[in-house]
């Protein structure tokens, strides 16, 4: 939600993949084609001030499993859209990739 009276930042681009391991698969497979994309989020709870004020692993099981999966896709003024469509081809491949090794792994 963004009031009418304020312009949204759009600082930042996510996708939230299904675990912990898609996400890192995913990291290799858009590296391998020569695009970035990084982990990002930290839980405050985890960072290091939040750890002096008695942040623990499983305090914000949530905000940790969420943070777990999210991907921070390349987002900056001058991303051509020739840029755009190959980060968005090469994610639908690896999604396409990870159907067909699903169904496989099926039969």
């Amino acid at each position: 939600f963004t009031p009418t009276y304020c312009d949204q930042a759009y600082h930042m681009f996510y996708l939230l993949l299904p675990s912990l391991e898609d996400r890192q698969a995913l990291i290799s497979h858009l590296r391998s084609h020569g695009i970035l994309a990084v982990f990002h989020y930290l839980p405050l709870h985890l960072s290091e001030f939040g750890r002096q004020w008695g942040g623990k692993e499983g305090d914000c099981p949530v905000t940790e499993d969420v943070s777990a999966r999210l991907l921070r896709l390349p987002f900056f003024y001058s991303l051509a859209d020739s840029e755009q469509a190959r980060i968005v081809d090469s994610i639908c491949s690896f999604v396409t990739k990870d159907v067909r090794t699903r169904r496989a792994s099926m039969a």
